[in-house]
């Protein structure tokens, strides 16, 4: 209900509403303000007199025969309201010590000498959804029953909810992943001396370490964003710090491997690794091979040959004859090749020269002639290897050519 339709309902001013809702510490200030039922009953004991002037009365007492004066009281309603206003010739006021020049009488309209009806018209307390513990109109102080707050009783106050447990975030987990991975592909690649696999593992070294980068750039901003449920920053980071280095460091080995500068050249040691002069290596026999048509400098192992003079010589190898023709080993046939092996796999070595090439040449075939003669097998052992120019263009290969009387079989090893 409003004020102003209480005050039309007990035909009063709006203002004797609102002096009375001042008075008893009611939140209203203006004539459409709400009024709790709490607070209705409280102004209707008040003010359901015929004169407003009636309303403090300074006689201290009803005539002998009278009902005494009472009030409808709020069992939730604060200090100053009507259930408070005390006889003055009440003995107990003057024991409790309060003056009865003092207290008020309680209005004409009042039940305080009834509390026999004060639960039939007390109205029940709407429930506010901010009420304290144990009920009541919220007005502090106010007797009834259920209508006050035990001082005596303990508030349990619940525990603040425990702040959740930060979890590592999983892009700076994989981003370490990664990079791990990259550090053991890159490794594997220097254990090797086949240029292909060189490859096929920085390959895989590089596809891990963007993965790393680009995690770990994911990872730090999803721990930046949301600190209070992540945590990983510096894992993150330092996992990203290292990936943009190994990249570096990668692309530093490649260039050092396709360029025209000897690897020697290359900074930070990169060239010295074994994986660059195998990928090195690699990459010029291939470049020269791609020049020649895809021609073998020097005779493939296991392949026969028999002896065409109408063909010059190739000014890249120091051959057994001028020049051959290649065959079935199961034709006619005196030469046969029985291992070729590389004295060098770097590719900017210098040029060794006949001699050592010859006795280096000499000293690895000298074990497959030995088991020849075991056979008991007539042949002569033959070493052929690249000129210098044939060197320089990427063949370091060297030959160990068994030369036998005409034969159809190949021989065994």
């Amino acid at each position: 209900m409003k004020v102003a339709d209480l005050a039309a309902d007990l035909e009063v001013p709006a203002s004797t509403v609102l002096d009375q809702c001042q008075r008893f510490g009611i939140d209203a200030s203006w004539s459409g303000a709400e009024l709790r039922n709490s607070d209705v009953a409280i102004l209707r004991a008040e003010l359901a007199v015929a004169d407003p002037a009636e309303l403090v009365v300074n006689d201290p007492s009803p005539t002998s025969g009278e009902a005494r004066p009472s009030v409808e009281v709020d069992p939730g309603a604060s200090k100053g309201t009507a259930a408070e206003a005390i006889d003055a010739s009440d003995p107990g006021a003057v024991a409790d010590g309060r003056s009865a020049a003092s207290s008020p009488v309680m209005a004409p309209s009042a039940v305080g000498s009834m509390p026999e009806l004060l639960d039939e018209i007390t109205p029940e307390p709407e429930p506010e959804p901010n009420a304290r513990a144990g009920g009541g109109s919220g007005y502090a102080g106010a007797g009834g029953e259920g209508g006050g707050v035990d001082p005596n009783a303990t508030r349990r106050v619940s525990p603040p909810p425990a702040p959740a447990k930060r979890r590592l975030e999983k892009r700076a987990r994989n981003s370490v992943i990664a990079l791990v991975i990259a550090v053991a592909c890159f490794s594997a690649s220097n254990s090797t001396e086949v240029a292909a696999i060189v490859v096929v593992l920085w390959v895989l070294t590089a596809l891990a370490l963007g993965v790393a980068v680009f995690d770990g750039v994911r990872g730090r901003r999803r721990v930046q964003v949301h600190p209070d449920r992540l945590h990983g920053l510096w894992l993150a980071t330092v996992s990203l710090v290292l990936a943009c280095g190994g990249l570096v460091g990668l692309t530093t080995a490649v260039f050092a491997t396709v360029g025209d500068a000897p690897a020697t050249e290359a900074p930070a040691g990169v060239g010295d690794l074994q994986s660059v002069q195998v990928a090195r290596w690699g990459y010029q026999r291939a470049s020269r091979l791609a020049d020649n048509g895809w021609k073998q400098p020097a005779r493939i192992d296991g392949s026969c040959w028999a002896v065409d003079s109408g063909r010059t010589r190739d000014e890249q190898r120091v051959e057994i004859a001028d020049a051959t023709d290649g065959t079935s080993c199961t034709s006619k046939h005196t030469m046969q090749v029985m291992k070729v092996f590389a004295l060098q796999r770097d590719a900017d070595a210098p040029y060794p020269g006949d001699a050592k090439l010859l006795l280096a040449g000499q000293e690895a075939c000298r074990s497959i002639g030995e088991r020849l003669a075991a056979k008991d097998v007539s042949f002569e052992m033959k070493v052929e290897y690249p000129t210098e120019v044939g060197w320089g263009d990427g063949d370091h290969d060297v030959a160990c050519v068994a030369v036998t009387p005409v034969r159809t079989a190949p021989l065994g090893t």
